[in-house]
Parts: C-alpha cells; structure tokens; sequence
C-alpha cells in the first residue's frame, strides 16, 4: 500500500493532450522511476489543456527521487516542447483514515478546485455517476 502521493499537472495546448499523455506514461515506466502510476485523466470542464497524473510511493525518499528525476529532466514527461505549466503537489494520507484503495479510480473521478485553492478528489454517488459521467475528467491512459 501506498503511504505517499503525488498529483501532477501538466498544462499544454488542448490539441496536444493525447501527446502529452503518451510522453508522460513513458516516462513514468522507464526503468529508473520509482512509483505506480494510479491514474491519468485530462480535464473536460473548468481549466481546459491539463493532464493529471496521480501516482503512489512507498516512502517519502521514492516521492523526493521522482521528483528530481522529473524536474532535472532535459524533457519533464517526454512532453516538456508541449508544457505550459508544471505542478506538482504531495500528499500524505491522516493516519486515522483507510488508505486510499484503487477501487475508487475504477469509477468516475472529479478533480476540481476548493476554496483553499487546492485541488479535492472525490468520486461522486452511485446516482451522481450516472447523471454526470460525461463531465469532469476523463481517463486518458488504461
């Protein structure tokens, strides 16, 4: 199980969100990166261009490695001719809470922005799901 995550965001032209994609689930499987890729999503609504990329990592130093490797990368994601911008935000779970379980990105996610400026991740109710699983963001890599 994962005990630290990582949501990044890569901003580039709508035309090149497909690409973009592609380059960073490469450079997520090189054989140096450490980390699980848990889901790839481009947004539909709200800011348009941007793919999030949400991965897991065992220990704090995996997370500080990764992250090194990406931000002195020549290329960032294999998609560094296409980013606009490039954020990337850590997150550990309360230690009174479950952990995060990838049962949850099996069904539609919504990431949207809140109030502290900080992005919520949330998967909506059973009936919710089926009134909007054509807004929000899509899986861009299976």
């Amino acid at each position: 199980m994962h005990s630290f995550y990582e949501l990044t965001t890569l901003s580039c032209p709508l035309l090149s969100l497909h690409a973009a994609a592609v380059g960073a689930r490469a450079f997520i499987e090189e054989d140096n990166a450490t980390g699980e890729l848990l889901g790839c999503w481009r947004t539909e609504i709200g800011q348009l261009g941007r793919v999030l990329l949400l991965r897991g990592f065992e220990s704090a130093e995996d997370l500080a490695t990764e992250r090194r490797r990406a931000l002195w990368s020549a290329d960032p994601f294999y998609a560094g001719s296409l980013v606009t911008a490039l954020s990337m935000d850590s997150y550990a779970p309360f230690p009174f809470l479950p952990l995060f379980s990838l049962d949850l990105l099996a069904a539609f996610m919504n990431f949207a922005p809140t109030s502290l400026g900080r992005v919520a991740c949330r998967q909506p109710s059973r009936a919710g799901r089926r009134r909007s699983s054509r807004r929000g963001s899509t899986p861009v890599i299976s």
